[in-house]
C-alpha cells in the first residue's frame, strides 16, 4: 500500500498550501450590490480625483483616488480604518476593530483583545497602489439565506457608506438587490458531459486506466483554464483565492503522471495518480459547488459556462475516485483491459 499512502501525502501537499489566502475571497451569491449615488459636503460638491464601486458582486467597496490625493475611511465604530496617502501608500489600523471584523464576509472572527477604536492607530502598510478594497458588511445581506418574506427585485439593503477624500467629506450609497435563482439547465447540461465523457472510457477505452487519465486531464485543463483566468482578473485587494487555479492544475498533473504510468507499465501507481487527481479536482468542485445554485458567480465567465464546467468535473471527478478504489478491491481489472 505504499503506493496509497504516496497518493495521500501528493493530496496533502497539493490541497494544504493552497488554503492559505489572506483574506475571505468573493463568491457566489444570490445578492447584487451596486453605487446608486455619491454625495459631497460642500459648495464645491463631489471631487473628481476618485473612483468608487463594488468589486465581487456583492463582497467589496473599492476606492480607487489620483496620485498625490488623499483618503480616509473610517471603521464601524468610527475609528481610523484606513488611509491612502498622497504618495499612493495605503495603510490599515490593525487596532481597528473593523480590520479583523472584514475579514470574514458573515464577520464570524474574534475581536482581538488589543483592539480598541480609541487608542492612537498603529497603521500598517498594506500596499502601494493608490487604490484599497475592504470588505464592507454595509453592501451585503449578511446571512447565507435571505431575509424572510424577501422575493426577487426586492432591495434588502440601502446604506451610506462614509469617507474622506482630499479633506471633502464624502458619502456613496449602495442599495443590494435579491435576484432570482439561476436555470438548472447549465448543471443538468454539464453533468450530462461528464456522463457521457465516464461512458466513452467504459465503452471505447482500451486500455481504460490511460483512457480515464487522459480524460481526467483534458477536464482539469479546461478547470484550470477557467481558475487562472477567474484569478487574474479578480482584483488583487479583494483576495483572489490561489485554490482556484492551484487545484485543477494539481489535478492536471496527476492526470498526465497517470497516463506516463500506465504507458511503462506501472499500473498501480498509474492508479495512484489517478486518485490524487480526481481526489484533487473534487475538492475543486466542493469549493464551487454553491455557484451551482446561487444567482451570480464573481467571474468573467459567463454563469452558464462556469456551472457546466463545475458539473462535469464533478461527474469526471468522482468517476476516477471510484475507478482507483475499485482497484483495490480486484487488482486484476487494471491487467485484464489491456
Amino acid at each position: 500500500m505504499r503506493w496509497l499512502r504516496g497518493s495521500l501525502l501528493a493530496c496533502a501537499f497539493v490541497i494544504i498550501p493552497a488554503r492559505v489566502v489572506s483574506a475571505d475571497a468573493p463568491g457566489p451569491t444570490d445578492f447584487e450590490s451596486v453605487v446608486v449615488d455619491v454625495t459631497a459636503d460642500g459648495a464645491d460638491g463631489v471631487p473628481d480625483t476618485f473612483s468608487i464601486k463594488v468589486e465581487g458582486v456583492d463582497s467589496f467597496l473599492w476606492l480607487n483616488v489620483d496620485p498625490g490625493s488623499t483618503a480616509t475611511i473610517p471603521g464601524y465604530d468610527a475609528e481610523p480604518y484606513l488611509r491612502i496617502d498622497a504618495d499612493c501608500s495605503v495603510w490599515q489600523n490593525r487596532l481597528s476593530w473593523s480590520a479583523w471584523y472584514n475579514e470574514d464576509r458573515y464577520g464570524d472572527v474574534v475581536r482581538p483583545d488589543f483592539v480598541d477604536p480609541d487608542a492612537t492607530p498603529e497603521w500598517e502598510q498594506i500596499d502601494d497602489d493608490c487604490s484599497v478594497a475592504w470588505h464592507d458588511h454595509r453592501i451585503h445581506w449578511m446571512e447565507s439565506s435571505p431575509p424572510i418574506g424577501a422575493e426577487p427585485g426586492d432591495v434588502v439593503i440601502s446604506s451610506l457608506v462614509p469617507f474622506t477624500v482630499d479633506d471633502v467629506d464624502v458619502a456613496v450609497r449602495v442599495e443590494s438587490t435579491l435576484l432570482p435563482a439561476p436555470s438548472a439547465r447549465p448543471s443538468i447540461a454539464g453533468l450530462i458531459l461528464g456522463m457521457a465523457a465516464v461512458a466513452a472510457v467504459l465503452v471505447f477505452g482500451g486500455r481504460r486506466l490511460a483512457a480515464a487519465s487522459m480524460w481526467l486531464g483534458a477536464v482539469s485543463l479546461v478547470a484550470l483554464i477557467v481558475g487562472v483566468v477567474t484569478y487574474a482578473t479578480t482584483p488583487a485587494d479583494t483576495g483572489p483565492n490561489p485554490r482556484w487555479w492551484v487545484l485543477p492544475l494539481g489535478a492536471l498533473i496527476g492526470g498526465a503522471a497517470g497516463v506516463a504510468f500506465e504507458r511503462s507499465g506501472r499500473w498501480f501507481w498509474a492508479n495512484g495518480a489517478l486518485l490524487v487527481s480526481g481526489v484533487v479536482l473534487s475538492v475543486w468542485v466542493w469549493d464551487r459547488r454553491t455557484g451551482l445554485w446561487r444567482a451570480l458567480i464573481p467571474s468573467p465567465w459567463p454563469g452558464a459556462v462556469d456551472r457546466v464546467v463545475t458539473a462535469g468535473a464533478a461527474v469526471v471527478a468522482v468517476a476516477a475516485i471510484a475507478g482507483a478504489l475499485a482497484v483495490l478491491i480486484s487488482p486484476g481489472v487494471v491487467r485484464s483491459d489491456r
